[in-house]
């Protein structure tokens, strides 16, 4: 879950879910793709906007990126 997470992070916070699987960041195909996603979307980390997921509260994602090293 970190992974995706962290992949949405990278690319400004908003990322395609087509860019997404491409990525293969998670093994498991879009299956597990599916899996991750909609769980983060349970938990109110993401929303799928037209087929792009974005994180949902921008301090969130400044907090992940802090937590994982990717903000100075």
């Amino acid at each position: 879950m970190w992974k995706i997470l962290e992949f949405i992070v990278k690319h400004g916070g908003k990322v395609q879910s087509k860019k997404l699987l491409q990525s293969r960041r998670l093994d498991g195909g879009k299956n597990k793709f599916d899996y991750v996603l909609e769980t983060l979307m349970e938990q109110g980390r993401v929303e799928n906007i037209g087929g792009t997921y974005v994180l949902k509260v921008e301090k969130s994602w400044k907090g992940l990126a802090n937590q994982i090293g990717l903000l100075a």
